[in-house]
């Protein structure tokens, strides 16, 4: 079994790719028993009254998506009173969520009738939720040991190098497992042939490399290498494993990195600035620097 350092970053990304577009809100003044003169105009843009951050936080494990259409009823001083679903996204919490935040948030210009006289209104408004995504970003991990000349790990160093996400495989610490063991296991000579040691965790969007700083003379392994074809809206649309390491392949369940973790049809990044599909690369190297 492979040890816990390269395992627990290879499986990190599970918990990977956390911005993303923010729910889409459609607003639209509603028909009903006012006239039209009545309807409000909301007081600021109704697509800011609802952000990606909103997105409950309980619901993250079990992926609810869906669109939920509401009509708010506004009193004659602008403020909405009363929030009716009008279709439900399938999820109680994310229609909860959206009325509950309509209504603290919604502000509106009161409308006035056929008299010109302040009346209260109703306003039809849908909101889709997405589950957030991480954005696609370049940039690396490395968290490097010193060895002793016993082959024991005297200091560890952790660094970022370009911009990496905020979760999951991205977390530059030494004091998560890092295990010696491992290194032990993958590279070519004893540890104490070794003056230090290293694993490289690589997310890198094409066309925008990451300059990774590496040893003269230092012995590599590639432990994973994948390479991620993502639509404009985030989701996967192939994920190839054109490196596996045996040791590693033998630790992971059965569809490997990405039938598990990335599976085609799964929205695990944001949009693209652009809407154009991207090509993505994942990859772990570990690395030994001779005496």
């Amino acid at each position: 079994m492979i040890a816990s350092l390269v395992l627990a970053g290879a499986m990190a990304v599970a918990a990977a790719p956390t911005g993303s577009p923010p729910p889409e809100v459609v607003p639209s003044a509603s028909s009903g028993p006012f006239p039209a003169a009545a309807r409000p105009d909301p007081a600021s843009n109704p697509r800011e009254w609802v952000s990606d951050a909103d997105y409950p936080k309980g619901q993250l494990a079990t992926g609810a998506q869906g669109t939920t259409d509401v009509r708010l009823f506004i009193d004659v001083t602008g403020l909405p009173v009363r929030c009716d679903i009008l279709e439900s996204s399938g999820h109680a919490a994310l229609d909860s969520r959206t009325c509950d935040l309509l209504m603290a948030r919604g502000r509106f210009i009161p409308g006035r009738d056929a008299q010109g006289n302040l009346a209260s209104a109703t306003f039809r408004q849908s909101v889709r939720w997405q589950v957030p995504g991480e954005p696609m970003l370049s940039g690396a991990i490395k968290i490097a040991a010193d060895i002793d000349n016993d082959g024991e790990l005297v200091a560890c160093h952790a660094s970022v190098i370009g911009i990496v996400p905020e979760k999951g495989l991205f977390t530059p610490d030494c004091t998560n497992d890092l295990s010696l063991g491992v290194f032990t296991a993958v590279l070519p000579e004893p540890l104490d042939s070794y003056r230090s040691v290293s694993v490289l965790l690589l997310h890198e969007v094409a066309g925008d490399s990451v300059p990774v700083p590496r040893a003269e003379g230092r012995h590599q392994v590639v432990m994973f290498r994948l390479v991620l074809d993502v639509a404009g809206d985030g989701v996967v649309l192939a994920c190839r494993e054109e490196i596996m390491q045996r040791i590693l392949a033998d630790a992971l369940p059965p569809g490997g990195l990405c039938g598990e973790v990335y599976p085609v049809g799964v929205r695990a990044y944001g949009t693209s600035a652009d809407g154009k599909p991207r090509k993505l690369l994942l990859a772990a190297e570990i690395s030994g620097v001779p005496r």
